[in-house]
């Protein structure tokens, strides 16, 4: 055996360094000598070191008190920097990334039915984006599958976007229009559609082929999956976060690339997205966030106390359990505040106070929406934000032609206030409304160009026969010819900063610093009491 490979084994404590590389030395391979270099200018480095404690320290308290003074402050310095990274972890990051193939401003768009396009396209603004529901139910014959011969529809409606340069937006609401439909409202339709197994082959087959035109169509576009079903799932626990809690027909239903997938809401999520990444790369898949998902309503509830980051954290955890997605669209309302408070007699519980006095108001929600961009990692597009205003004569709270203040906010206001739902992570605004009844931007209640008596502050006139008198199309006019508002750049969480480093590098000093010292201090008792028993 090696001599001093001998030793080292005979005094492992005392020899331990040159042991370990020895026996590195002792194997073959071009990892090993490597490790067994690093080793060797490692101990060297160190053995210096200690060398240098050993005469600077021998005889000299005070130096050793002056060794242990320089590991406190090193110490300290981690500190500091451990507790600077902890509030830079605690700052809000700004919005984070575009999904690629959407523009790097603000997008404006409508809800637009075919028959829609020529008012879309004639109305002398410059819209981005068009969206459209693609419903009927998976097996009902009604699917819009079926609309025209082997999905056609799809691809017309992408075609017809593209060549007015318009981004697709398709609304994909399958669940609750499918059979069997048991349950006495939505949410529990939604719930027995979703584990029954015949019904999500169906669906995932479905799913499938919408992917399939969007690949063959080519351009990016996006599938917003299902409102309401999420937030309706988040309410069956109680406004919880468990989402893996919930069951679902995943990979039980039978169909062949969900396999693997668990049976339950997280695995129905990341299985949607497994198809998307397969099927069509160039589709941006959306989630939606229902604000009234945890059993607390932030677009309705008037009260001063109401805990929003704890409504967004919560919503934002639930949703980030059933997959990565791309964006996550939020609705406000799906029908205009006076809808509510004509036809629903909800007085008033809908209108938002545009002064940001009373609750509810809009930045409150501004504040919920930058909560939900950051707990999501994802950016936000408001989606069927009601057209109504109360300026228009033509919005006298009548079928066709009732009064809201969103349009007003976002493009009547001042820019600041755009700016700051930019800010919160928004990046697309598409209006539209959810039934028939509300206002809309076209001569939908064929009753031409209408100025009947103000019933309030409305007392502006019209001349084109929109059902709001054409306000939603002069705002948006005016949008684009003041230059559509930038995108706030893209901020990633904090990674890694000069603090973090400052805290490794000085735990790693004071770390040596002590070894040595410690070493120093036994190899200098050990010398003293050589010499006394010599």
């Amino acid at each position: 055996m090696d001599a001093a490979l001998e030793q080292c084994l005979t005094y492992p404590r005392r020899h331990g360094y040159c042991c370990r590389v020895r026996r590195m030395d002792q194997t073959s391979g071009i990892g090993r000598r490597l490790m067994a270099f690093l080793w060797h200018w490692g101990g060297h480095q160190l053995a210096e070191l200690r060398r240098w404690l050993r005469v600077w320290y021998n005889g000299a308290p005070m130096r050793q008190r002056y060794v242990e003074i320089l590991t406190m402050v090193l110490m300290a310095v981690a500190v500091f920097a451990l507790v600077r990274q902890a509030q830079t972890w605690n700052q809000r990051p700004g919005p984070f990334v575009i999904p690629r193939g959407l523009p790097d401003h603000l997008m404006l768009g409508l809800s637009n039915h075919p028959d829609e396009l020529s008012w879309m396209v004639e109305s002398n603004t410059s819209w981005d984006a068009r969206y459209y529901y693609m419903t009927g139910g998976v097996n009902t014959g009604a699917s819009w599958a079926n609309w025209l011969p082997n999905g056609q529809f799809a691809t017309d409606y992408m075609e017809q976007s593209r060549r007015n340069g318009y981004l697709t937006v398709f609304t994909y609401y399958q669940l609750v229009k499918s059979l069997p439909m048991v349950g006495a409202n939505e949410a529990e339709q939604d719930f027995t559609n979703l584990n029954n197994r015949q019904t999500m082959a169906a669906y995932y087959a479905d799913f499938v082929l919408l992917l399939d035109k969007a690949n063959e169509f080519g351009d990016p576009m996006i599938v917003h999956v299902e409102p309401d079903l999420w937030g309706y799932m988040q309410q069956r626990i109680n406004g919880g976060e468990d989402a893996a809690s919930i069951p679902a027909a995943v990979s039980s239903s039978g169909y062949k690339e969900v396999r693997g997938y668990a049976d339950n809401l997280t695995g129905f999520g990341k299985a949607l997205i497994h198809l998307r990444d397969v099927h069509a790369p160039n589709v941006i898949l959306a989630v939606h966030a229902s604000p009234w998902s945890t059993n607390l309503d932030v677009t309705t509830d008037p009260s001063p106390s109401l805990d929003v980051d704890s409504i967004a954290g919560r919503t934002a955890r639930f949703l980030s359990a059933t997959g990565n997605w791309d964006l996550v669209f939020v609705d406000l309302a799906d029908r205009d505040a006076g809808y509510h408070e004509v036809i629903g007699n909800d007085r008033g519980a809908h209108w938002w106070d545009m002064s940001n006095q009373r609750y509810p108001n809009f930045a409150r929600f501004a504040d919920y929406l930058s909560d939900l961009s950051r707990g999501t990692g994802k950016r936000i597009v408001l989606w069927q934000v009601p057209i109504g205003n109360t300026v228009m004569r033509a919005s006298n709270n009548t079928e066709g032609h009732y009064q809201d203040n969103r349009v007003q906010y976002f493009l009547g206001g001042a820019p600041t206030q755009l700016e700051e739902y930019a800010r919160a992570g928004v990046i697309g605004i598409l209006f539209g409304r959810g039934v028939p009844g509300p206002s809309t931007y076209s001569d939908a209640m064929k009753d031409g160009v209408t100025n009947p008596l103000p019933i309030g502050d409305n007392d502006q006139m019209s001349d084109v026969p929109d059902d709001d008198g054409g306000y939603l199309r002069a705002r948006a006019q005016n949008y684009y010819a003041a230059g559509a508002l930038a995108l706030p750049k893209p901020v990633l969480p904090p990674q890694a900063p000069q603090f973090l480093r400052v805290l490794g590098v000085s735990l790693v000093l004071a770390l040596i610093l002590l070894l040595a010292a410690r070493r120093v201090k036994m190899a200098v008792e050990g010398d003293a009491l050589a010499s006394k028993s010599s």
